[in-house]
């Protein structure tokens, strides 16, 4: 079997070009993925645990954190 570039053979080709596929693949899944936005989280609006940890629940209004934040039942404001 003749090689298909000078002096290397199939086992070197396929070590050097190992390496290429890699990053094929890898470019191919950045591309994919451009212009694209992240999913969305699927929790409805509601009162949940705060996630700072700064007061015991904050309202998600369905797409984000708002600055409304209840303790102990006493609702009041912080901003995220």
């Amino acid at each position: 079997m003749a090689a298909i570039i000078p002096g290397l053979g199939p086992m070197e080709l396929m070590i050097c070009g190992f390496p290429l596929v890699i990053l094929a693949i890898v470019l191919i899944a950045v591309n994919a993925s451009k212009g694209k936005t992240p999913p969305q989280p699927s929790a409805p609006a509601g009162w949940l645990q705060d996630p700072t940890g700064r007061h015991q629940l904050r309202y998600w209004d369905g797409t984000r954190w708002t600055s409304a934040v209840s303790d102990n039942g006493t609702q009041s404001d912080d901003p995220v």
